[in-house]
C-alpha cells in the first residue's frame, strides 16, 4: 500500500484512497476471526497508514506561480490544447481557428494569494479578434486582439479577474478573428 501511496504521489495525486473497512485480511481494519465492535489498530492496513501519514507530504506542483509569464510549450507550464487546438508555428504557439468547431487552451495557475490579476496572451501573429477568457469555469470577459502595424506582435487587451489562493484553471476559448489565432504564452500579472 505505502508503494502505491508513493506512485500516486509521484503521479501528482493527492491523498489515494482505496481503503475498505471490512475486508479479507491482511487488508482488514479488523479481524474477522474474533467478532468485536473496535477495530484492530494493530492490523498492516493501519500500520500502513499510519506510515503513509507520517511522511512528508510533497509541495504542490500543478500549475504556475503568478504573477508571471507562463510559455506554454514549456512542459512545466502543463498547458493543454484541447477540441483541435494543435501546435503551429514549429510547435511554438497554440493554435486557435475560429472555423474549427470549439478549440481551447486550458492553463494550470496556481496564486500563493487571492488577489484581483490581469490576464492576457501573447500572439504570435498579426490578427484581428477575440478569444473568451473562463476562470475556474466562469466566464470573465473577452479579450481584445488588435494588430499592431509597426511588428507582428499584436496588442491585445487585459481581463481582470480575481484569483483565490491556491490552484486555479484558465480557459482561452470561443476565437472569433480575421484569421488564426496564435497563443504563444499568458500573461498573468
Amino acid at each position: 500500500m505505502v508503494l502505491a501511496q508513493d506512485i500516486w504521489d509521484k503521479a501528482g495525486g493527492d491523498e489515494l484512497v482505496y481503503y475498505v473497512y471490512s475486508s479479507t485480511a491482511p487488508w482488514s481494519f479488523a479481524n474477522e476471526l474474533v467478532q468485536q465492535v473496535v477495530s484492530d489498530t494493530s492490523s498492516v492496513k493501519l500500520q500502513a497508514i499510519d506510515t503513509i501519514n507520517g511522511k512528508a507530504k510533497l509541495a504542490a506542483s500543478l500549475g504556475s506561480l503568478v504573477p508571471a509569464t507562463i510559455y506554454l510549450k514549456d512542459l512545466a507550464s502543463q498547458a493543454i490544447g484541447a477540441n483541435g487546438a494543435g501546435w503551429a508555428l514549429n510547435g511554438t504557439a497554440y493554435l486557435l481557428r475560429p472555423t474549427a468547431g470549439s478549440p481551447c487552451n486550458l492553463l494550470p495557475v496556481r496564486a500563493a494569494a487571492a488577489g484581483k490579476y490581469q490576464i492576457s496572451p501573447n500572439i504570435g501573429s498579426t490578427v484581428s479578434g477575440s478569444v473568451t477568457l473562463y476562470v475556474n469555469g466562469t466566464k470573465s470577459g473577452n479579450i481584445n486582439i488588435g494588430a499592431n502595424a509597426r511588428d507582428s506582435a499584436a496588442l491585445r487587451s487585459k481581463v481582470t479577474v480575481s484569483l483565490p489562493a491556491g490552484l486555479s484553471v484558465l480557459r482561452l476559448d470561443s476565437p472569433k478573428g480575421s484569421s488564426d489565432i496564435l497563443v504563444k504564452d499568458v500573461v498573468v500579472e
